[in-house]
């Protein structure tokens, strides 16, 4: 495997007009520096990775979380699009417009964000800013979240909203876990949700995003024990908004793949923890330890141990993480993960879930369990509930409807790379 490093924050992700009119530049003003990064990496494998015994014919490129939406987005540049023939997602993709925001939303947050970088650092120039230590960058770069942006180079337009002419690839795309975001201690305490007494605060909370009726026929897809929980509410809310910003818009995205002449799987990771801190829950990226075959992946990652940690699975399941992984590298080799795994196409989802044994675990092919709860999102304003979270997407109405218009408005504002 190689793991491409790719710059972030500031360095990844700052667009800046001084850049982009710096002689000699052709890469765009920076604001997809990250991206342009990950494709150097593909080039480098392209022309070398034959020295180390693979073969630049046969390459996978694969990304979790906030990963899997930038791979997701080589997915939709012709730049990157030679480099790879495999694709692997988890828990993330691009094919939701507020990921990225729309152009314009895009230009505005990026711009407000880097007067308030240029004004905490007391320095109002791109030269100013280079004669700055990067630690001092990147610690003053901590708060402000930078997005990848149109950068007039790779990034032309939003990946959501790109036409996508990807053909002839195997591409395997894991909604978020069970949970998902709804094992957050975040999630569970939003601090913005009404303390709910009954049901009908979870339907007041939802009613400014769909009617009484898909609401009530939403929240019957899930189970929750105590009605009066705050942190059953949160856990439900968080499971709602998983499905909204990453499981609905990845079986879209499975859609489109498949029009296009790719083979495509869908995988649902629902193994529960057995003990620890989450018990009883599927929190977001807890699949990972099972794909590296790793029990302790989450504690060697470099952010460890402010947050990562508590998504180890406790107990590791070592006859899971031997399929897994198994069931992974065969992928990566023939691009068929699983004999018996069924394709999109032909209706198929992979659920791994647990046993009545105590931690044993099922793994079959078969209908998608998320497919019936994004049918009624896509009725719903489902980017209307995630802008309830503050992740500020300037788009209302039904699902479909906003993502259609958004695609249509797109159109006259921007173009593919070329």
């Amino acid at each position: 495997a190689v793991f491409i490093n790719y710059r972030l924050g500031p360095f990844g992700f700052l667009p800046m007009r001084e850049l982009a009119e710096e002689p000699g530049d052709d890469h765009g003003n920076g604001g997809a520096n990250g991206l342009l990064d990950q494709l150097l990496g593909f080039k480098w494998v392209n022309k070398h990775i034959s020295a180390f015994g693979g073969n630049p014919n046969e390459v996978t490129i694969a990304g979790e979380s906030f990963g899997a939406s930038l791979t997701c987005a080589h997915m939709y540049f012709p730049m990157s699009q030679p480099y790879f023939n495999k694709v692997y997602l988890s828990s993330g993709g691009c094919r939701f417009p507020g990921k990225w925001g729309t152009v314009g939303w895009l230009k505005q947050n990026n711009l407000d964000i880097r007067e308030k970088f240029f004004k905490d650092l007391n320095t109002s120039s791109l030269s100013e800013l280079r004669r700055l230590p990067a630690e001092t960058l990147l610690t003053t770069g901590w708060g402000p979240v930078f997005m990848p942006s149109k950068d007039g180079y790779l990034m032309k337009c939003n990946p959501a909203l790109l036409p996508l002419q990807l053909k002839n690839k195997a591409v395997i795309l894991s909604g978020n876990t069970g949970d998902g975001f709804g094992a957050f201690p975040w999630t569970q305490m939003l601090n913005r949700a009404p303390d709910p007494s009954n049901e009908n605060q979870i339907i007041e909370k939802l009613s400014p995003f769909g009617s009484e009726g898909d609401i009530k026929k939403l929240l019957s897809y899930f189970s929750y024990n105590d009605k009066t929980s705050p942190e059953e509410f949160g856990l439900l809310y968080g499971r709602i908004v998983s499905l909204a910003t990453i499981t609905c818009p990845l079986l879209t995205l499975a859609e489109e793949l498949t029009k296009g002449g790719n083979t495509v799987r869908t995988v649902k990771f629902g193994y529960i923890n057995g003990a620890g801190p989450l018990r009883g829950y599927v929190p977001h990226g807890s699949d990972m330890s099972y794909m590296f075959n790793d029990p302790q992946i989450a504690e060697k990652q470099p952010q460890a141990p402010y947050s990562v940690p508590f998504l180890s699975p406790k107990p590791f399941n070592k006859s899971l993480g031997e399929f897994y992984s198994g069931m992974i590298a065969n992928f990566v080799k023939s691009g068929i993960p699983w004999g018996k795994w069924g394709t999109f196409e032909q209706g198929e989802n992979l659920n791994v879930t647990n046993t009545e044994i105590e931690y044993a675990y099922s793994v079959k092919s078969m209908p998608n369990p998320d497919t019936a709860p994004c049918e009624v999102l896509g009725r719903m304003n489902i980017l209307g509930i995630v802008d309830d979270t503050d992740m500020g997407i300037p788009c209302k109405g039904p699902a479909r409807d906003c993502w259609d218009r958004l695609i249509k408005n797109a159109k006259a504002t921007c173009s593919q790379a070329d």
